[in-house]
This record gives C-alpha cells, structure tokens and sequence, in this order.
C-alpha cells in the first residue's frame, strides 16, 4: 500500500485478514474444481470420440483408458469383462500405473465372497455406479487395500458397461486422492459408461449381424451347390426362394422363376393336390409326393417332393425338397417290362417243366412196371433151375443161386420205389386236417418188430397239426424214421427224436438220431434219386427213399433239408406251409 504525505497509516484487522484468507482459499478450491471438470468434459468429449472413430471393442476400451489417464488425470483407469460361466471380473485393458496390480488381485462378479464385495464386483453384480471415497477407511477393500496404497490408489469409481440388458463389464477409475469424486463427476461419467455401453451393444449387434449375413451367404452357396432342387414357398404358392437347381433345370432364369406360382410349375394333374400336400406337412409337419413339373420348353419331369412346414412369424412358409426322378422311372418301367416278359417266361418254362416232368412220371412208371415182368421170369426160373438141380450143387453154386435172388429181391425194391415216386408226382392231393403226432406214434409201433432186438429209444415231442395229403405224409415219416433206425444200427444207445413248432407262416418237423451222421460237404446228394452216401453192402436200401420225400414235401409247396456230421447224428427238417388248398401241388 503506497503513503501520500500529511496521511495517516490505515490499519487492517485480524478479521479482515481471515476473510481475506478464506475467500482466496475458495477461489482456489473454485479454480481447481472448474479445472477438474474441464479435464472430465475433454475426457468425456474425447471419448465420444473415440467412440465414434473406433469400431472394435477391445481397441475402444484401450483408447478409452489412455484418455482417463492422460487427459482425466486418473492414477490408473482398467476395464474388465465378466466371465458367466464363473463371475470373474477379467481385465482386458488398463492404463496408468499399474505396475502388476491386476495380476496380483482378483475381482468376482458373485456377492457370496469377499472378493465381490468391492467397488468392480458389486457394479457389475447390481448394475449401478459404485464408489469408494477412501481406499484406507472402507472396510470392502480390505482384500486389495495393501497393494492398491503401494500405489497411490486413494480413491476409485466403478461404473457397469451394458449389451442389451446384461451387465457384460465394468469400467474402474483410481484417484490418487481420496473422496475424488463430485456428484457432477459422477453424473458425467455415468453418461460415459452408458455411451460407451451403446457403442459395445452396437459393435455386438453389427458383429452378429455380419455372422448371421456370412451363415446366410454360406447357406445359400451350399443350397446352390445341391443337385436336388430346393424351394421356399407360402401357403398361396408364391415363391420367396429357389437354389440355383430349381430355375436352372427348368430353364428358367432366377427372377423368371421367382415370378411365378408354384400352380403353374406342376401338372395340372398334381397341381389340384398341392393344396392337401401343404395341409398334410402342415399337420404333421411333413409329407411326401410325387409329382411333375413344367420346364420352360414344354417338356415334363416326373420329380419326388419332400415338403417341410416352417413357422415364420405370423405365417406358415413350406420347403421343398424336389428330386428329379426321371432315372428311377425309366428304370421301374424297363423293371416292369422285363417283370412281366419274366412271368411269361416264368409261366411257359413252368408249364414246360410241367410237361416234362409228367412225361418222366409216366415213362418212370412204364419202365418200373414193364421192368418187373423180365424180373419175375429170372426169379421163377432161377427157383425152377435150383428145383431141379437139387442135391447136384455144390455150396458154391448154391451161393451163386442165393447172389441171384437177392439182387433179384432189390431191383425188386427200386421199382417199387420208382413206382411210388411217379405215383406221388402224379397223385392229386387229398388235403386234411392230419394229426401229426398219431401218425408218428403209428409210424414207430409198425417198425418195432423190425427192430430184431435192438434197444432204441424213440423220443416224440409235441408235433402240431397240419393240413396235408395224410397218405403221402405217412410215407414221408416211414422213410425219415426208418432211415434213422438203419443208420443207428452201429449204435448201442440208438436215440431217435421226432418234434415239430410253429415258426412264422410254416410248421416245421425234424427227424434227428445219433447214428453214423453223413460228410456236410455232400449234403447237396442226399435228396436225389439213386444218391448214396454210405454203401449198400452195410446199409440196405434203394436210394430212393429220401427222393421221395423231396418230392412229397414240394408238392406240398414246402421244403426239406438236412444237418448233420460224420459220426454225430443227422437231422432231417421238413416244412410245410401252415395254410394250404385243397388239390396243391
């Protein structure tokens, strides 16, 4: 203060200089809050900013960071994203001095632990701004308070990042001083976060977007890679899309196509059907036709369709899977040609086989029967030869005459066996309901006398009904079951076993024993006439005998086989039709 000669010294009092004091201390204290919030305003500004210019998340979050570091005058800023699957909070950007702080802690999402009870945990658990004035008083930092003063960490704001509705992360801000943060502040950086939630919503609906546009791009280029025609159409017929097969096999360009009415495409004849085939997969959510489409030049193919309902918003749209079926119907009609040549064909070789096989039947009978007179004139002479001889043999011509009349005795057998093979082709069937089970019983007592001695023991199990020709069935089980009584001869403990069951559409029997069994390998000769698998000179017969059972069995419309192996038994089966007609065969 400048004197003037002949003034008095003024003199200023202990409370003007309070004032004094007080009032530069808030024009301070107005200084460095208006500077404060201008450094939030740029911070602000800048990071809009970067919003707009930057279109990625991860570089958004870095540049959003540097800016509160560098321009808000944060110690240190870091943004973290929530894990769902275990509610870790993982940092993916920071700024500022850090100096290894995020590796050292751990931050949780879940309210359940300590380590969710922070600032970060608890805005992104509850979706709102959550701030600590003083890291040293809050008891909630009591996990982080030791590392976070060794770096000057006074203070910190948590603010929640959205996408849609989820709290996807949250951005925290350090102050190197405490109760750093003015409700203005607060209310600025609240606009910020949610700025920057729009942008990351906005960057996660344009990702989307583009994923949905390449899967759409992919589809389309697989579905114009399919050979079968593929169409989307509504309920009307109109056409919303077709594959590149659809139009181009047609003849149709893409936009001809689309143009037209899926009427006009089929015949007239399946186009008055399309309207039950689309209520029918919009029943049952499919169906499947066959119809014929129109090609651009006139020409028709004949096409298989597989048609799929599609809920669409308020309407029900049909795909069509269209197959072009032109091959397959030439080939079931040249399939159908050669069928029925083949039936003709089938039809004259029968009759043919027919013919001949009575032709055989009759001559078989006129050689059998013509064959027993020349037979009957060497047995009477040979008899009146050895008569009239004698005491003048000697043994071995006594031995030849025994030779003569058995061979005589067998050829006798075979005629007698050709005999009733011809006369079991030529016979007609007498069909009746026949109790199997009798018939086998009857069968076994007749050829016990013949036994001459012999233990065997006959098993009969339940053998079902079956309609037949009873005379031509009775021979059947004498031949099966006195064939297992020859061939277990060699047998002291001869087991032979007759059963028979149900199976399906036939009834099946089956002769088995424990005797000498036969070569699997020669299976295919059992069945034919003369065929003999062991010799005659140790088991008698003629060789007809299974012959005729063969044929018996055929006429019946079944058939016969048999198993067995050398020195383990055979089985012989037999099955017949459960229903069979009067007259058969």
């Amino acid at each position: 203060m400048r004197l003037h000669a002949g003034d008095e010294p003024e003199t200023v009092s202990s409370s003007d200089k309070m004032t004094t004091a007080r009032e530069q201390a808030e024009a301070e204290g107005n200084r460095d809050a208006l500077s404060r919030l201008r450094r939030v305003y740029s911070f602000l500004n800048m990071t809009n900013e970067a919003i707009a210019r930057i279109g990625e998340p991860e570089p958004l979050f870095d540049e959003a960071c540097r800016i509160a570091v560098e321009v808000g005058g944060f110690r240190m800023a870091w943004i973290g994203l929530v894990n769902e699957k275990t509610g870790q909070i993982k940092p993916v950007a920071h700024r500022g001095f850090e100096d290894g702080y995020l590796e050292k802690i751990f931050v949780s999402a879940h309210g359940s632990d300590q380590q969710g009870q922070g600032p970060t945990g608890t805005a992104a658990r509850t979706g709102e701004i959550n701030i600590c004035k003083d890291f040293e008083s809050d008891p909630r930092m009591t996990p982080w308070r030791g590392e976070a003063m060794k770096r000057g960490y006074c203070s910190s704001g948590a603010f929640p990042l959205r996408v849609g509705d989820r709290i996807v992360g949250v951005m925290t801000l350090y102050a190197s001083e405490k109760d750093f943060f003015s409700d203005e502040e607060i209310a600025l950086f609240k606009s910020l976060a949610e700025n920057i939630s729009m942008a990351i919503d906005a960057m996660e609906k344009e990702r989307l977007h583009a994923i949905a546009e390449d899967e759409l791009a992919l589809r389309a280029e697989l579905l114009d890679a399919a050979t079968d025609s593929i169409f989307v159409h509504d309920a009307d017929g109109n056409f919303i899309y077709v594959n590149e097969a659809g139009w181009n096999t047609r003849g149709y360009s893409r936009e001809e196509f689309l143009s037209m009415n899926l009427r006009e495409l089929a015949t007239p004849k399946f186009s008055t059907l399309l309207a039950d085939r689309m209520s029918q997969a919009e029943r049952f959510g499919h169906a499947m036709c066959e119809s014929a489409h129109i090609c651009k030049d006139g020409s028709v193919i004949p096409v298989e369709v597989h048609i799929k309902a599609i809920e669409d918003r308020e309407r029900v749209l049909f795909l069509s899977v269209v197959r072009d079926i032109t091959e397959r119907k030439k080939v079931e009609k040249e399939l159908e040609e050669y069928r029925e040549h083949l039936e003709e064909l089938v039809e004259q070789r029968t009759l043919h086989l027919q013919a001949l096989n009575r032709e055989l039947e009759s001559f078989s009978y006129s050689v059998s029967h013509d064959l027993r007179s020349p037979v009957r004139v060497i047995d009477m002479t040979s008899r009146m030869l050895l008569e009239d001889s004698g005491d003048r043999l000697d043994e071995e011509e006594r031995k030849s005459f025994a030779v003569i009349f058995r061979n005589i005795e067998r050829i006798d057998d075979i005629i007698e066996g050709l005999l009733r093979l011809a006369r079991a082709g030529s016979r007609e069937l007498q069909v009746s309901e026949v109790d199997v089970g009798a018939m086998a019983e009857d069968v076994i007592q007749e050829l016990k006398p013949d036994l001459s001695g012999r233990e065997v023991q006959f098993v009969v199990g339940e053998l079902p009904s079956v309609s037949c020709d009873e005379v031509l069935m009775r021979q059947v089980f004498v031949n099966l079951i006195s064939n297992a009584v020859k061939f277990t001869s060699d047998c002291g403990d001869a087991v032979i076993e007759v059963r028979g069951e149900r199976i399906d559409e036939e009834t099946v029997y089956a002769v088995s024993d424990n005797g000498i069994g036969f070569d699997p390998g020669q299976a295919d000769r059992l069945f034919g006439v003369f065929q003999r698998l062991h010799g005659h000179e140790r088991f008698g017969g003629t060789g007809v005998g299974l012959a005729l059972v063969q044929r018996i069995i055929q006429r019946h419309g079944g058939r016969v086989w048999a198993e067995g192996a050398t020195g383990e038994g055979a089985t012989f089966y037999l099955a017949l039709p459960c229903a069979l007609a009067q007259g058969s065969g």
